[in-house]
Parts: C-alpha cells; sequence; structure tokens
C-alpha cells in the first residue's frame, strides 16, 4: 500500500476518533478510536520497511510505540496518568532524535538551527507565560517542552540534510509542538474540557503524526 493510498484509511479513523469526541455516544467506540491511530501507523511503516530492515528504523517503531502507550494513558484521569503519558511522549520524542541523527547526513546547518532554537524559545516562553502550570508541574513540563523542541531541531536538520523534497517531517514536529501547547491551555487554563478545542488537539496531534511517517518513508525509499 502506498502512503498516499494508507493517507484515506488513517484519516478516515481520525475523522472517526474526532466524532466520538464531538458525538461521545459509545465510550467504547471513543476509547478504541485513539489507539487506532498509532496501531495503523506502526503496522503500515513495518510493512513499508519489510519488517523494520534497519537498526536505525527501530527507533521509528519505538517512537510509535511510546506515542501508543502515552495515548492511553492521557485517556485517564489523574496527575500520575498525565506525567506518565507526558513522560511516554517524552521517550517517543527521544526515539525520534536517536533516528534523526543516526541518519543526518553532512554538516549541520546553520540557518536551520537558529531558526528552530528561535521556534523552540518561543514556544518554552508561550509554555511558562500564557499556560497557568502547577508549580508542582512546572520542572517535568519544561523538561518535556525541551525535548519536543531538541526533536524539532532534528527533524529540521535532517530534513535539510535530504533532497528537501518537501518539509514533511519539520511541519510534522511543528504540529506536534502546536498540538502540546493548545493541550496544555485546555488542561491548565480551562475550568472544564472544550470539546472543540479536544478535536483540535487531535487534529493536529494525528496529522503531526502522519506527517512524520510520511517523511520518513519518502526519505527511505529515495
Amino acid at each position: 500500500m502506498k502512503v498516499r493510498d494508507f493517507s484515506k484509511l488513517y484519516f478516515v479513523f481520525l475523522l472517526l476518533h474526532l466524532a466520538t469526541i464531538y458525538q461521545p455516544e459509545s465510550e467504547l467506540l471513543a476509547t478504541l478510536s485513539k489507539p487506532l491511530l498509532m496501531v495503523s501507523l506502526l503496522v503500515f511503516f513495518i510493512s513499508k520497511t519489510g519488517q523494520v530492515k534497519t537498526f536505525s528504523q527501530w527507533w521509528v517503531a519505538l517512537a510509535l510505540l511510546f506515542s501508543l502507550v502515552g495515548d492511553t494513558l492521557l485517556m485517564w484521569n489523574g496527575e500520575i496518568f498525565f506525567l506518565g503519558g507526558m513522560g511516554a511522549f517524552a521517550l517517543a520524542h527521544l526515539a525520534y532524535i536517536s533516528y534523526f541523527l543516526k541518519e543526518r547526513k553532512g554538516v549541520l546547518s546553520i540557518p536551520g538551527f537558529i531558526g528552530s532554537i528561535i521556534v523552540v524559545g518561543f514556544s518554552i516562553f508561550a509554555l511558562n507565560h500564557w499556560i497557568m502550570l502547577p508549580e508542582t508541574l512546572r520542572l517535568p513540563v519544561n523538561a518535556y517542552g525541551i525535548i519536543l523542541g531538541l526533536n524539532l531541531i532534528a527533524a529540521v536538520q535532517y530534513h535539510i540534510s535530504g533532497n528537501r523534497k518537501a518539509p514533511l517531517i519539520p511541519s510534522g514536529v511543528l504540529l506536534f509542538i502546536l498540538s502540546d501547547i493548545l493541550l496544555a491551555y485546555q488542561k491548565f487554563n480551562l475550568n472544564q474540557p472544550d470539546k472543540f478545542l479536544e478535536m483540535g488537539v487531535m487534529t493536529l496531534y494525528g496529522s503531526a503524526q502522519f506527517l512524520i511517517i510520511a517523511g520518513v518513508l519518502n526519505r527511505i525509499e529515495e
């Protein structure tokens, strides 16, 4: 199956999950539809890479697996589940970083590095000045934000070292950053859940993961 063909199936799964958020009639469907996104991406990635041919490609598979764990934990309420989910996603970003650094070619791009630092700096500023973070969570949330920022830096360098056909991977990580900021705003700034914000978070997150995997597969198939 080609990436374009899989994208139709994947975004049907995403629309299904968005529908369960908008009209939560079935708790079971809502519970199953969210993990289905990462499960489908993981199965598709393994099928396209021939059961993961190289050691470095295992980092991508691990990133999707950790993301699946994070998605599952964040479906539960409570600080311990939030911290566990954030920790799982931190491991996912570290796995992505490991792959990007392993497969990057050429020297460091200074303009790309500076641009990434500007975006990361603004994101950390927004996290600490626009999000009402509890003091007990300020340190772990900022640590996660730094790891996510490092993922953007690594993704930009990985993209620049290739043929630069389309910035799918940096775009995906940028959407990941936006989804996490929106998620933090919903969790810490609002008194009650907002289904439209939650739909926005999942749209950004689902699109982010798809773009990253599509970009990786494009580079592998070059």
